[in-house]
């Protein structure tokens, strides 16, 4: 696993699972999930520097950010009145969700992060959910691979397993229901 992109063809992959917003490339989609977020910091950077009660607070605050999503700087929340988007800053940027959760359990900032990954650190009370109201955009999960029609047989085989597996997963089931279509480079790889 690695949170870096990939070209398919050329690296031999049969199959990447990428997250976010996908672009034209030539590549076949399937939506297989969605990742749900939440909008977390460390219990000892809200006591130093208050809990936001509205995105737009964001901008006095540092924010840990994630760069392999497109718009890193600029944070989505569907709230009481609506989608909102936020611009936001932080000392610390990475291209690694390990770097964000590390960065945010050691009290550098806000961060958003996936519910499935990080919700050991939420229940355990290293992370504290704040913005409750305001639930950042969800993110579609795809299957990508190189070509619908030499798909090899185990290739398929995963696709459906996962499938299925995300349908039974809360957190992970997908909003709505979208075929195989074309997809872009500037894509989340997790493989």
């Amino acid at each position: 696993m690695r949170d870096e992109f990939a070209d398919l063809v050329e690296e031999g992959f049969d199959l990447a699972i990428r997250i976010g917003e996908l672009g034209e490339t030539g590549l076949v989609a399937r939506l297989i999930g969605t990742t749900r977020r939440v909008t977390v910091a460390a219990p000892a950077y809200l006591a130093a520097r208050g809990t936001p009660e509205h995105p737009h607070e964001l901008a006095q605050h540092d924010c840990v950010l994630f760069t392999r999503l497109s718009g890193g700087t600029v944070w989505h929340f569907d709230g009481p009145s609506g989608a909102l988007s936020v611009p936001v800053n932080g000392r610390l940027r990475s291209n690694n969700s390990d770097a964000v959760r590390s960065g945010a359990l050691n009290a550098l900032g806000v961060a958003i992060l996936p519910t499935w990954h990080f919700a050991q650190d939420i229940e355990s009370a290293g992370l504290t959910r704040i913005l409750l109201a305001y639930e950042p955009k969800p993110l579609p999960i795809h299957a990508v691979y190189a070509s619908r029609r030499h798909l090899a047989p185990k290739v398929r085989a995963l696709i459906d397993f996962l499938v299925d597996e995300f349908a039974r997963h809360p957190t992970l089931a997908p909003q709505t229901n979208v075929n195989a279509r074309k997809v872009g480079q500037a894509d989340q790889l997790m493989s």
